[in-house]
């Protein structure tokens, strides 16, 4: 995160480029979500989300603006388990910055406090490690969420935007949420006779509302968007 509110940081964006001040203080923005990297510390991951909050909050949609932190997937070759259940004695302003569930709770509490506004966040490294096992595609096997060693195929970016919408929903998605549907959004045309079966779908709508359940806390009488960890 401090890369971003760096001077020296240029927008990757060609087709509207503009730093994150100026687009979050000139337009309206129902959620804004902010993902964590490695190569920080603590204390610079709480500087640099109050550096984005103070510039959502000086737009159009102020306070009403929700702010989530997005938890990134593991690498294809890292351990998962050591990655994201990693659990430290405890979580201070020199801690790096970790893609563990530890971590990103340990933030969004942080700066829901000291901004009091709450801060969620987007597990969606606890939903694709749910999934990894439980669905084989094609020859790629438990594989199957990755284009390379970091990032996700198609199928993967499929479950990252059901995992995305149930925390931003704060309820399940509808049963005809469908890969095929997001594949020719996509442009993804190779892709459309090998969506994902009904049950596959199913198994992955009802892992991420599983998920957000257990980790996000959701209280569906309440509404989306208010739970902190």
């Amino acid at each position: 995160m401090p890369a971003l509110i760096d001077p020296a940081y240029e927008p990757c964006v060609a087709a509207r480029p503009a730093r994150f001040e100026t687009a979050l203080q000139d337009d309206w923005w129902d959620v804004v979500t902010v993902q964590v990297y490695q190569g920080s510390t603590f204390a610079n991951d709480m500087a640099a989300l109050n550096t984005v909050i103070d510039a959502v909050e000086r737009g159009p949609g102020g306070a009403t603006t929700r702010v989530m932190l997005y938890s990134p997937w593991p690498r294809r070759d890292v351990d998962y388990d050591g990655t994201w259940h990693e659990m430290l004695p405890s979580v201070d302003d020199d801690t790096t910055t970790r893609h563990s569930l530890q971590y990103l709770r340990s933030l969004a509490d942080a700066i829901s406090t000291q901004r009091q506004r709450e801060v969620g966040i987007i597990p969606v490294a606890e939903v694709l490690g749910r999934l990894r096992g439980e669905l084989m595609i094609g020859d790629a096997g438990t594989e199957w969420i990755y284009r390379d060693a970091e990032h996700a195929s198609h199928f993967g970016r499929y479950v990252v935007i059901a995992s995305t919408l149930t925390a931003l929903l704060a309820e399940p998605l509808p049963d005809d949420f469908s890969s095929r549907d997001y594949f020719v959004a996509d442009g993804v045309t190779d892709l459309v006779v090998d969506s994902l079966s009904e049950g596959e779908e199913s198994l992955i709508r009802d892992t991420a509302w599983q998920v957000m359940q257990d980790i996000a806390e959701v209280d569906v009488a309440r509404g989306p968007g208010w739970w902190c960890p």
